[in-house]
């Protein structure tokens, strides 16, 4: 992992016609509408259960889109505690690595849920880092049958996101967000104007945002 460095935010003001955020010059923080497992990463970002078995949503995705091979080698891995993350092989997809984490279910974790949660994302771009991973796509965490509202879901996933880009800013080049509706796109991008002070949004056919 790079030596941590701090950085200056320097942002412009609000644009309501335009979808771009910069805080570095080498971090791209994207936000796109589509499925998590035809993304064009180096590592995509599973929300699994605790025993790592293909499961609905998110899930199920990656592991139709993968084949019986992924669950062959979950198995191997056994399990994931709540907040931590584990890796496999990309197998089939466009991607080297799939990051497995584990999202806490609301309102069964003691108020401890905001954690959790951060750390779920946080504990994914550990594992991303230590693999050299430049590019890394993220669902919505938690958001599915775990029952994390929408609102707060995106802000920690946000503000854990912009944390780590003014600890480490030239670790990655991109930090994509994938919604699979356009109701989550429109989270993700009024999570950031809310929580990012001075953030500018610049807007093309892409929902691209950059750092």
């Amino acid at each position: 992992m790079c030596k941590q460095r701090p950085v200056v935010l320097s942002l412009p003001l609000f644009n309501p016609e335009k979808t771009s955020y910069n805080l570095t010059m080498t971090t791209r923080v994207t936000f796109v509408e589509g499925n998590i497992a035809k993304q064009v990463v180096d590592a995509i970002v599973n929300a699994a259960n605790p025993h790592l078995r293909p499961g609905s949503g998110v899930s199920g995705a990656i592991h139709r889109a993968i084949g019986p091979e992924l669950w062959t080698e979950c198995q191997k891995l056994g399990h994931c505690e709540t907040g931590q993350a584990v890796v496999t092989r990309g197998h089939t997809l466009s991607v080297r690595f799939v990051i497995h984490t584990v999202a806490p279910v609301y309102s069964h974790h003691a108020g401890q849920e905001a954690e959790l949660l951060a750390h779920c994302y946080r504990s994914c771009l550990i594992l991303a880092a230590e693999r050299q991973v430049r590019s890394i796509a993220f669902p919505s965490l938690g958001t599915g049958t775990y029952g994390y509202p929408a609102a707060e879901a995106t802000t920690i996933a946000i503000a854990t996101v912009v944390e780590w880009i003014k600890q480490y800013p030239d670790q990655f080049s991109e930090i994509r967000f994938v919604a699979f509706t356009p109701k989550q796109l429109a989270e993700y991008q009024l999570a950031w104007h809310q929580n990012v002070p001075n953030g500018s949004y610049e807007s093309d056919n892409k929902n691209d945002a950059t750092f």
